[in-house]
């Protein structure tokens, strides 16, 4: 079967899709968190930090090159880099499409919604970490999820690593998305390949397995003796102790093999995942060095939920909860619109309006169709109201 690339969303999904963007947009609000929209579209040469092989492009009549965002966080950046100027820190929401090759994970859209924050900073706040991974673990509770897990690891960790064994920056990124995948093998030929000791090579294909919860920093401690790896241990830590005196302790795990981008994460980084997905719904992470693209310092971490993949779990288990039923429904003959659409506007709350210029019943009988409760019929003007019974 042909991979599907782009969605349409039909009313069932629609009305599942609206349910989750409305409670994710009312708990970033409540939260003082600001809503801000940017354009879908950038200049090629300002997305110079991802992978520019993977957006759509556009050559604009004026010969400039634009491409279709492939992700927020740029933008965001941007924004907020013109926007900052004496806050002590900012933050902001954003919720709409982004447009991107994925040819990583099976199933992936080309065209998907995201959702997210960041936080902004004029110095590095540990703080910030906390509350954004707590606002994350809180964004799926708003949806009504309640069995998911959230890895949270620190690239230093890894640097400080990398930095003791004399492994250079080119041969780190390569590690790096080695370890993340758990590629066994893949670890140890490359290692090899470099001329590195067995021990070593050891070491390294145990980073895959440094992950658990409350044990996990003492065994830590005795992996690394480097400061940088030692200041990371104890900020993941701290993190850790204070999410767990939030409540959090059954949604987090501490995962030191969970690597992403070094060119780019500069702190924690984290993923979330659901029992009914393969893949992560939502992810993020620190980075302090994305505004300097702005000729700004500012210290930044954030997230952003795969909205789609929520969806696809919503659907999958069929949570018809959310899905509100028509309670009432309205028809009208031909010479009763006006009085029909009226009642419809004081009773629009789960109320279906629909045109019958037949008879009443066959206003009845569509009205067992859809299964309402009360129906209100109008001919010439004059109303009926009939009981149909339970609305289950």
């Amino acid at each position: 079967m042909e991979k599907k690339l782009f969605k349409d969303y039909y009313p069932n999904d629609s009305e599942v899709l609206f349910n989750i963007q409305t409670k994710l947009m009312k708990l970033y609000k409540s939260l003082n968190y600001k809503y801000i929209e940017p354009s879908s579209f950038l200049e090629l040469n300002k997305q110079q930090i991802f992978e520019q092989d993977k957006s759509f492009k556009f050559i604009h009549p004026n010969g400039k090159i634009y491409s279709l965002r492939t992700e927020y966080t740029l933008q965001v950046s941007n924004i907020v880099s013109n926007l900052m100027k004496d806050e002590d820190s900012i933050s902001v929401f954003y919720l709409g499409k982004a447009y991107q090759f994925l040819v990583d994970n099976a199933g992936e859209l080309n065209e998907y919604i995201q959702a997210g924050i960041e936080r902004f900073d004029n110095k590095y706040n540990i703080y910030s970490d906390i509350q954004v991974i707590a606002i994350a673990i809180e964004s799926l509770k708003s949806l009504g999820i309640s069995k998911f897990k959230i890895d949270i690891g620190d690239v230093t960790f890894f640097k400080g690593l990398a930095n003791e064994m004399e492994i250079d920056e080119t041969n780190s990124e390569t590690l790096c998305r080695l370890i993340d995948r758990k590629d066994y093998i893949g670890i140890e030929n490359f290692l090899m390949k470099l001329g590195l000791k067995q021990n070593i090579i050891e070491r390294f294909s145990k980073l895959t397995r440094l992950y658990a919860q409350d044990n996990i920093f003492k065994e830590a401690r005795k992996f690394s003796k480097s400061p940088i790896c030692k200041e990371s241990i104890e900020k993941l830590e701290e993190i850790y102790l204070n999410l767990e005196k939030l409540g959090y302790k059954e949604y987090i795990s501490i995962d030191f093999g969970l690597l992403k981008h070094l060119n780019y994460y500069t702190g924690i980084i984290f993923s979330g995942y659901l029992n009914e997905l393969g893949y992560p719904v939502l992810s993020g992470g620190r980075y302090d060095n994305l505004c300097s693209t702005f000729g700004k310092k500012y210290y930044a971490v954030g997230f952003a939920i795969g909205v789609d993949r929520i969806l696809e779990v919503m659907l999958k288990n069929k949570k018809k909860n959310i899905i509100e039923k028509y309670y009432k429904a309205i028809a009208y003959d031909n010479n009763s619109f006006a009085e029909a659409f009226l009642e419809f506007k004081k009773n629009k709350s789960n109320t279906f309006l629909f045109n019958t210029p037949i008879t009443i019943e066959e206003a009845i009988k569509s009205s067992g169709y859809m299964n309402v409760k009360r129906l209100l019929y109008f001919e010439n003007g004059i109303k009926k109201s009939i009981e149909l019974g339970e609305n289950k």
